[in-house]
């Protein structure tokens, strides 16, 4: 029976952020003011909010600065909406856009850094009240602030003169106007108040939540909060009530998952977006009910809101005007994107040196997997300072423009080029044969193809050696595996890391929740909360963010850094780990060009001295014979006298898959689909 305890904390958790966003959303419609760019203010709040942690500020500074920063971003919003009449879905649009892609540029120094959470003096004191102080102390001080927002609002609405008048601005401007009430002020300020909640729920995220900043840290939050207001048809109560819902149901679908192991997980993670949708259906269905509660002005400009011109005639003009010089200026700023200093960059004379270029689809930071591709061509200009001549562009993340940009670089005389994803590979297979000037190279690649080799890294050695250390340092004999996606880099990975325990550890099984994203830092923490309330007491997985390592150290269990060291964040709890290591990769391919002997290959390697996966640091706490015995099966390993899928191997459903004195063939291992024995559950069907 897992302890519920965990589940409820990390369902009040979930939910905080979109009691904060949705009141603030309430707020701002119940004025008759609609926001879509709930969305954009959060991300900044969480940018400005993490940034001000990282400065030294205290999480009260932190908070108030988050939702400055929202307010702001809030304020040419309202002045479209507002003061010029604009449409309001349209500008709430252009708010999210805008919005996200500021966040991005001002988080771009901080990504992949992280926070180490400490209980404030609060939390320790609530820790002592009776009964309620086992919740309280695990949970923030703001989440204790967003049930006094919660309250706060409640009474503004209902109880307070000015909660009243706004009201009715929301149902008829006019009348309200006419009666002396300053509507465009009144409109103003409720859309600054959504706005400083946005950006106090997006600060709430990435300094709380998960105490880290990443690009899509926010993840659609914004949007669930908007719709939250509708599920609960403009009212405090059921929005906060929704928000708490939409929490638990997040949770609740992770312990689905061990449960219903046959349920795809993909349709498990989408139960709480599903729900949604079923409730707003059904409320869409009670017109009598929407008619009730909905604000009777919502989305609607009032033509008398100073300064716009008190006849109304000349609104939709001015309206269409805006939006021709608008469009006039999106038009121009597009073709100036096109003629770019990429575009225009002068040609190289032939063989002066060797141009490479690299482009990443997501932002490099200080770890990760864009990290570990930045540490590669990094390590080829100190090979060949004199020689190499490396083009680096980061955070293309449509892979139309990936494609464009590499077509670029093999004009401009690059001569070898590289892609840092899989999901590049499609393109440069199409690619990579029209353009015979240029070299291309894939990592994570499946099949080398005309002019395109692959390289991949063997994870699942490295996630053998450290299950070996879980095996050993297990006191339940239950591992936990946060899951990127049911593919077979995921499942052979964690079968290795399986097979590592067992090797040690007989009695050792193993639980995985699938979070079907690469980096989702809210879920892979509550990933961790779900393992953890089921009795995982070591934690390890396929996303390489050190959200994981955070959460596990923040429930007192034990964390490995598979495909990446956290060790510089999570201070106490990381057991062992093993990086990445392309390096080989890139000095390779570019001596191969460089003597005219470069052939499209695959390379497929694991651990030694020209291998891609490299063993980082241990723990202090690791056992001295442990690390003796990773040792001495990392080095059978590297020399070739022990293969990991080496029979006999049993599946999770008792069925013989590797015969005694049989060993998986590379296409078996890249092609995997199937659990080892130990593993709880099946993987998901479809």
């Amino acid at each position: 029976m897992p302890d519920l305890l965990p589940v409820l904390v990390a369902a009040l958790v979930a939910g905080t952020p979109l009691v904060y966003a949705a009141l603030g959303e309430l707020v701002a419609e119940r004025a008759g003011v609609i926001n879509l760019g709930v969305e954009g203010m959060m991300v900044v709040g969480a940018v400005v909010g993490f940034a001000a942690m990282m400065g030294g500020a205290g999480w009260p500074a932190a908070a108030l600065a988050a939702a400055a920063a929202g307010a702001a971003l809030s304020l040419p919003f309202a002045v479209l909406a507002v003061s010029l009449g604009a449409n309001q879905i349209a500008a709430g649009l252009a708010l999210t856009i805008f919005g996200t892609s500021l966040g991005s540029y001002l988080g771009k120094p901080y990504v992949g850094m992280a926070l180490t959470p400490e209980p404030s003096a609060l939390q320790q004191a609530a820790a002592g009240i009776p009964g309620l102080g086992p919740v309280l102390g695990q949970l923030h001080p703001l989440v204790w602030l967003s049930w006094a927002v919660f309250g706060g609002v409640w009474w503004f609405l209902y109880r307070a003169r000015a909660g009243l008048v706004l009201r009715a601005v929301g149902e008829s401007p006019a009348s309200a106007w006419a009666i002396g009430h300053p509507v465009a002020r009144i409109r103003y300020l409720a859309v600054l108040f959504g706005g400083a909640m946005a950006g106090l729920a997006g600060a709430f995220v990435s300094v709380v939540y998960t105490a880290l900043w990443t690009e899509g840290l926010i993840a659609g939050r914004g949007w669930i909060a908007v719709a939250l207001v509708v599920f609960a048809t403009w009212r405090p109560g059921r929005c906060f009530a929704g928000a708490y819902l939409f929490g638990g149901a997040t949770i609740a679908q992770l312990f689905g998952q061990t449960a219903l192991a046959a349920v795809p997980s993909e349709l498990m993670s989408a139960l709480p977006y599903l729900a949604t949708v079923v409730v707003l259906v059904v409320i869409s269905r009670d017109e009598a009910r929407l008619r009730l509660h909905v604000p009777a002005s919502l989305g609607k400009p009032f033509a008398a809101c100073p300064p716009i011109s008190s006849s109304p005639e000349r609104t939709p003009a001015m309206t269409d005007l805006s939006r021709r010089r608008l469009l006039q200026g999106a038009a121009a700023a597009g073709l100036a994107a096109g003629l770019s200093p990429l575009a225009a960059r002068p040609v190289l004379a032939a063989g002066e040196k060797l141009k490479v270029g690299v482009i990443h689809m997501g932002a490099i930071s200080d770890t990760g997997w864009e990290y570990f591709q930045a540490e590669a061509w990094r390590a080829l200009q100190e090979e060949f300072p004199d020689q190499v001549e490396v083009t680096v562009l980061e955070n293309i993340t449509q892979i139309q423009d990936c494609e464009r940009l590499f077509r670029q670089l093999s004009i401009q005389g690059h001569q070898l080029l590289f892609g840092t994803t899989f999901s590049q590979y499609a393109s440069l297979r199409k690619l990579a044969p029209t353009l015979p000037k240029s070299h291309f190279e894939c990592c994570a690649g499946i099949d080398a193809g005309p002019n395109l080799g692959v390289f991949e890294a063997k994870h699942y050695e490295g996630t053998y050696l450290t299950g070996i250390a879980a095996g050993r340092m297990t006191q339940s004999n239950v591992l936990g595996w946060v899951g990127a996606f049911p593919v077979p880099q995921v499942i052979y990975s964690l079968n290795a890391f399986l097979l590592g325990a067992r090797s040690v550890n007989p009695e050792a099984t193993l639980k995985i929740v699938w979070v079907n994203d690469w980096v989702n830092p809210g879920k892979e923490k509550d990933a961790v909360a779900t393992l953890v309330a089921q009795g995982a007491d070591v934690i390890s997985g396929s996303p390489n963010t050190p959200v994981q390592g955070l959460a596990a150290e923040e429930k007192g269990v034990w964390s490995i850094g598979s495909t990446g060291d956290f060790s510089a964040y999570v201070k106490q709890k990381q057991l062992v780990s093993f990086e990445l290591d392309w390096s080989a990769a890139h000095i390779e391919a570019a001596k191969a060009v460089m003597a005219g002997t470069w052939e499209p290959t695959a390379r497929w390697r694991g651990l030694g001295p020209d291998g891609f996966v490299k063993m980082t640091t241990a723990s202090p706490e690791l056992p001295a014979p442990v690390a003796d015995e990773m040792a001495k099966a990392e080095a059978a390993i590297v020399d070739g006298s022990f293969q990991i899928f080496a029979g006999p191997i049993a599946d999770n459903t008792g069925a013989l898959r590797v015969a005694e004195g049989e060993t998986l063939a590379p296409e078996q291992v890249k092609g995997m689909t199937w659990l080892v024995e130990g593993v709880e559950g099946s993987l998901p069907k479809g």
